[in-house]
């Protein structure tokens, strides 16, 4: 692929996330769309990041098995040497600000700046497949534009819920 056309991607890729993010009232200017309905709390930045940056998170000994499992038998994505897997750490859930549950949805703000800082809507697309492989269109043309971006590790989103592979 031409730097041309990667330009020409990306732009493309820019034009379709801003769209969207518009479209679902993501963005200030979209009032009234798919964000108003959706509670708000604030959360105050901590000195120390919780979970700690740079970690993979389990929270139970089945789930660290299976990390560990799997980074026994995989070869690490990223073949430009001096890399590998991070390290493990167990979650601890007296140390997180806020979880949020399984049917709910929130927007997450900083206290100091009122910054979006996080988003979870729960039933996002109504299942909606047409919706979602729009979605995943984008991230794929997105990550394909990118050269820091694996596309073979490439985010997808997915109707219902993961599958309960992490319980002990």
């Amino acid at each position: 692929m031409t730097f041309k056309q990667k330009d020409k991607l990306h732009n493309m890729y820019r034009h379709r996330r801003s769209h969207f993010a518009l479209s679902v009232g993501m963005v200030p200017k979209a009032k009234g769309l798919k964000l108003a309905g959706i509670p708000t709390i604030h959360l105050a930045k901590t000195k120390t990041a919780y979970p700690p940056r740079g970690h993979d998170i389990y929270e139970t000994a089945g789930a660290r098995q299976i990390w560990e499992d799997f980074q026994a038998r995989t070869l690490y994505p990223d073949r430009r040497g001096g890399k590998t897997w991070k390290p493990l750490h167990e979650l601890d859930p007296n140390h997180l600000q806020h979880t949020v549950g399984v049917e709910e949805s929130v927007i997450i703000r900083d206290t100091r700046t009122d910054e979006i800082i996080g988003v979870v809507i729960r039933d996002f697309s109504n299942n909606n497949q047409q919706l979602l492989d729009w979605i995943n269109g984008i991230i794929e043309e997105g990550t394909g534009s990118r050269q820091s971006v694996r596309v073979g590790i490439t985010l997808r989103l997915y109707l219902g819920f993961w599958p309960d592979t992490f319980s002990s």
